[in-house]
C-alpha cells in the first residue's frame, strides 16, 4: 500500500510542473495606431474578436479604450485578433484592424487600424416590393474591413458596418433583373441607400452553327500542331545533360537570394515573421523591386493581409511603396540593402 502511494506521488510530481507550465498565462499589450498618421486611437469602444488558431475557439471582448495600451492575459499559443472600433462621437463605425500573434512570453505589439464608415440599404423590384435573398456584389476600391454580405435578408435589407473608405459599387440581382448604385464611404459616417432592380439581365444567344464551326476549326488546328510537334521531335538530337539532385537544386534556390547580403541585412531578415520574410525574399529574387500584384501572386498572400505587411515593412524602413495610378510599386530601401553612404 505504501509502495503504491509512493508511485502515485512521484507521478504527480513529474506531471504537475508541465501542467502548471501549460496553464501559464502571458501579458499582452496592444497599442492601437491609425494607419493614416500613426497616431494612437483612444476614447473609443473596441470589440475585439480573439481566435485561437490551434483550437479554433473564438470569443469576443468589448472594452472602452480610454488610453493605450489594451492589456490582456492569454495562455501561450497562436492567436488572430480582429478589432472593430467605434467612436461614440460619430454616427458610423470608425476603424477596423487585424493582426496575428505567436504568444510565447509577455509581449507588446502595435496594431495598425484602418478608417471605415458604415452603410445599410434595401432592394426593391419595379413594383416597389422588397426583394428578399437578392444576390449582392459589393466592390470597394480598398480591400479591408469586414466581409460584405452576399444576399439581402428576409425583408430585403442589408448592411455593412465596417466598410473601407472610398468609392463602393453595390449591385443586386434577382430573377433576371439587376440594379446598381455607386456611393462614397466616409470615415465615421453612416449612410442609407435604396437599390431598384430596374434593368433586365439577358444572356446573349450563341448560334448553334457558330459553335460547331468553332469546334471544327479548333480540332483541325490541334491536329496540325500534333503533326508538327511529332516531326520536330524526330529531327532534334538530344544532348545528355548533367542531372542535379532535386534537394541540391532547392538548397541553391533557397540560398541564392540572401547569400550576397550584408550581415546587418540578414540579421534584420531573421527578425521578420514568416509572411514578411516571404515578401522580402520575393523582392530579393525580383532584383529588389516588384508590383503589388506580382508580390500577391508570388507569395499567395491575400491582398488584405499584404496591406498590413507592407505597412509593417514600411515602418521598419525595409520597403518603400510608390503609387503610380492604379499600380503600386514595391521596392527594397537602400538602407535595408546597406547601400546608403
Amino acid at each position: 500500500m505504501l509502495k503504491r502511494t509512493y508511485i502515485v506521488l512521484c507521478t504527480l510530481l513529474l506531471v504537475l510542473p508541465s501542467v502548471i507550465e501549460a496553464q501559464e498565462e502571458h501579458k499582452l499589450q496592444l497599442i492601437l495606431k491609425q494607419a493614416e498618421n500613426s497616431k494612437e486611437v483612444d476614447n473609443v469602444l473596441a470589440n475585439i474578436i480573439i481566435l485561437d488558431k490551434e483550437t479554433n475557439d473564438e470569443r469576443m471582448i468589448s472594452s472602452y479604450v480610454q488610453k493605450n495600451p489594451v492589456t490582456m492575459s492569454l495562455q501561450q499559443g497562436r492567436y488572430a485578433f480582429i478589432f472593430k472600433i467605434d467612436s461614440l462621437q460619430t454616427p458610423g463605425k470608425d476603424y477596423y484592424g487585424e493582426i496575428e500573434i505567436d504568444l510565447e512570453r509577455d509581449t507588446a505589439r502595435e496594431v495598425i487600424v484602418f478608417p471605415v464608415g458604415s452603410f445599410d440599404g434595401v432592394v426593391y423590384d419595379t413594383l416597389d416590393n422588397l426583394v428578399s435573398r437578392a444576390a449582392l456584389k459589393i466592390e470597394c476600391n480598398k480591400e479591408y474591413g469586414e466581409k460584405p454580405p452576399g444576399t439581402t435578408d428576409k425583408v430585403g435589407s442589408f448592411a455593412m458596418a465596417y466598410a473601407p473608405i472610398g468609392e463602393c459599387l453595390i449591385t443586386a440581382t434577382s430573377h433576371n433583373a439587376v440594379g446598381s448604385q455607386r456611393m462614397k464611404v466616409e470615415k465615421g459616417m453612416s449612410q442609407h441607400i435604396e437599390l431598384k432592380l430596374n434593368k433586365p439581365v439577358i444572356a446573349p444567344a450563341f448560334p448553334y452553327t457558330t459553335t460547331i464551326l468553332i469546334f471544327i476549326i479548333l480540332g483541325g488546328a490541334g491536329t496540325l500542331i500534333i503533326l508538327f510537334l511529332r516531326r520536330q521531335k524526330k529531327t532534334l538530337h538530344h544532348t545528355p545533360q548533367e542531372v542535379v539532385p532535386k534537394q541540391e537544386t532547392q538548397e541553391k534556390v533557397q540560398k541564392q537570394p540572401t547569400s550576397h547580403l550584408g550581415k546587418r541585412t540578414q540579421d534584420i531578415i531573421n527578425t521578420l515573421n514568416e509572411r514578411e520574410k516571404k515578401v522580402v525574399t520575393l523582392l530579393l529574387e525580383q532584383h529588389h523591386q516588384s508590383t503589388q500584384a506580382k508580390v500577391r501572386y508570388g507569395t499567395g498572400i491575400p491582398k488584405t493581409s499584404l496591406v498590413r505587411i507592407f505597412t509593417s515593412l514600411q515602418n521598419k524602413k525595409i520597403i518603400s511603396v510608390e503609387t503610380i495610378g492604379k499600380l503600386k510599386k514595391i521596392k527594397l530601401t537602400d538602407w535595408f540593402l546597406e547601400k546608403e553612404d
